[in-house]
């Protein structure tokens, strides 16, 4: 007997691929489940519809999701480290419409026509959510942007702060607790530093990467975020260019010899900085894995594809930690940056209930 692939499967995770079908092997994924004519019904079930073998009823999204409807990422950070192109280039948020606690940016025409207020008014947006005085426990309004997701931000362990660091660890472990659902947990932590800072790993970094979190909650993963890389690789290029147009050097040979100076620069200092805090004298880690990226700044459409794809992957990566499924089906949804992800999170195996229903 034809045994009908189960509709769990068969479930649409991007609201930005609308009535786009992606195909992965035997998996669909469609959007607008409303639009799905007998045709693609058929497509998307894998079964012909006959009267002896009637077409699988798809799942709706409200009851797909109603283990873990949205994901929750804990975004730690400065305004120094921390660009508004990492809510845009993953989540599709754009932070001019997102609303701090009780303060809103003003609406007016010239925020629109004026780039260098756009700016201005995105930075101070960073600069709040990363400030001492935001809240940790207010979950950013985002304005109805990205119903899948939920950001919490906080000042990162950078300067020592014993207060900060402590309310960090409190709201993790209170969010990681039995007595919360899933769906109130957080699911991931973007630790964020920049680049082009020469400072070393501070204490509390070391303590947090080293036991503080694994204490807390030992199955939330954490990706450690090398934000603007590319001004860094700029800088680099810039420090030593003038010598090399003095020395007659081609701009081809200039260029590839750069590429490999930055990649040198970055390994013997700010990723030694870091190896020598996650790393044992054997090259493994000391307590968990930690995902690291290189992340642009947004000023390079092809450089940013590159890093902002790989953070997006990356992240997908880490939570393999979560023993639920839903948590990355979470984030499949909430995520704007790659169709890949979306396939990527089919599983091997359906839930008991969903066979059930079936």
């Amino acid at each position: 007997m034809h045994e009908q692939q189960p509709s769990w499967h068969k479930t649409c995770l991007f609201p930005s691929l609308k009535k786009r079908v992606v195909k992965k092997q035997q998996g669909y994924f469609l959007n607008d489940l409303s639009q799905l004519t007998p045709e693609k019904h058929k497509m998307a079930s894998g079964v012909e519809s006959t009267a002896q073998n009637p077409t699988t009823k798809l799942t709706s999204p409200d009851e797909f999701f109603a283990t873990c409807p949205n994901f929750r990422i804990l975004v730690l950070g400065n305004p120094e480290s921390t660009k508004q192109e990492l809510f845009s280039k993953i989540f599709g948020v754009d932070l001019e419409k997102v609303r701090l606690g009780d303060s809103r940016a003003p609406h007016s025409r010239a925020r629109h026509q004026d780039v260098a207020l756009l700016t201005v008014l995105r930075q101070k947006l960073v600069a709040d959510a990363f400030g001492d005085r935001h809240n940790i426990e207010d979950e950013l309004d985002l304005e109805g942007q990205n119903e899948r997701l939920a950001i919490y931000t906080s000042p990162n362990f950078g300067t020592d702060d014993e207060a900060v660091y402590q309310r960090v660890c409190d709201f993790i472990a209170a969010r990681s607790s039995e007595s919360h659902p899933l769906q109130e947990h957080i699911h991931c932590i973007w630790y964020c530093v920049a680049s082009e800072e020469e400072r070393p790993v501070s204490h509390l970094e070391t303590r947090f990467f080293n036991g503080g979190l694994a204490t807390v909650a030992p199955h939330v993963p954490v990706v450690l975020l090398y934000t603007k890389y590319d001004e860094f690789v700029g800088q680099v290029q810039l420090d030593w260019s003038h010598d090399a147009q003095e020395r007659g050097l081609s701009k081809v040979a200039v260029t590839h010899i750069l590429r490999d100076l930055a990649t040198n620069r970055f390994e013997k200092t700010i990723k030694k900085r870091w190896d020598a805090v996650l790393m044992d004298d054997r090259g493994r880690y000391k307590i968990q894995q930690v995902p690291r990226v290189c992340v642009a700044s947004g000023s390079d459409p092809d450089v940013d594809d590159e890093s902002f794809g790989a953070l997006a992957m990356a992240t997908l990566d880490s939570l393999h930690t979560w023993k639920d499924w839903h948590v990355k089906l979470a984030f499949a949804a909430a995520q704007r940056n790659s169709a890949t992800i979306s396939t990527r999170c089919e599983l091997p195996h359906p839930p008991q209930d969903a066979l059930a229903r079936n």
